[in-house]
């Protein structure tokens, strides 16, 4: 399992992640806690990750590489619902973990009024594509996480309604998220993975910052 963090506002975004793998999406399969699942996409999208079967989002970076930018925008549900009906085909077995997979994707786009670009995060389900709110934080949560401790979670860090924040204070706020989530989740590793885009009005710029939770948490 994995946990996915991420935040857009109108001139950059966030999504972080970790480095844990359970195989096959199933604890008892096997752990490996040195798992990329961040993937720096072609322009003019930004990053993605995701959680559940490790194989939907390896099989999305390597259409998305294919130059299918133009399938994937014409119908985002479309493109979505035919990735998992493949994966799902060559990994029967694995149908149920499929099924609870997501995707999450971060690029921008122009408006075509004011050709002013702006930034959009969504997350990529079977059922649906869901285009996610700009200014609000938003979490995939790792399996083990309760509602109540959701519920907690929430109002500690006051996660409802929209939220101005700037890129310095979003990405120490994603960072303390992180830090606690992984403290309390066995399905999440310590390593915390964050591809961050900008548009600073004359390009689009992408960082990625990688490290153990507590140096990152030195920095901020």
């Amino acid at each position: 399992m994995t946990v996915v963090i991420g935040f857009t506002a109108e001139n950059f975004s966030i999504l972080a992640t970790d480095t844990r793998l359970f195989v096959n999406g199933r604890k008892e399969d096997g752990i490996l806690d040195n798992y990329n699942k961040l993937y720096d996409l072609p322009y003019p999208l930004g990053w993605c990750c995701g959680a559940g079967f490790n194989h939907i989002l390896e099989n999305f970076v390597q259409e998305i590489s294919a130059n299918s930018l133009g399938i994937f925008f014409k119908d985002i549900n479309s493109f979505t619902k035919n990735l998992f009906d493949v994966t799902a085909e060559a990994h029967s077995e694995f149908i149920e973990s499929i099924e609870k997979s997501s995707i999450f994707s971060t690029w921008f786009y122009e408006n075509g009024d004011t050709n002013k670009l702006h930034s959009i995060a969504y997350m990529l389900k079977q059922s649906n594509s869901i285009g996610i709110q700009k200014n609000t934080y938003f979490i995939d949560w790792p399996y083990d996480y309760t509602d109540e401790m959701v519920a907690t979670f929430v109002n500690k860090y006051d996660l409802r309604g929209d939220h101005n924040d700037n890129l310095d204070f979003a990405l120490s706020k994603i960072l303390h998220m992180f830090n606690e989530i992984s403290s309390n989740s066995d399905g999440v590793s310590r390593i915390c993975d964050i591809g961050i885009q900008i548009d600073t009005s004359k390009e689009l710029m992408k960082h990625r910052i990688k490290n153990n939770i507590e140096n990152l948490l030195l920095s901020v």
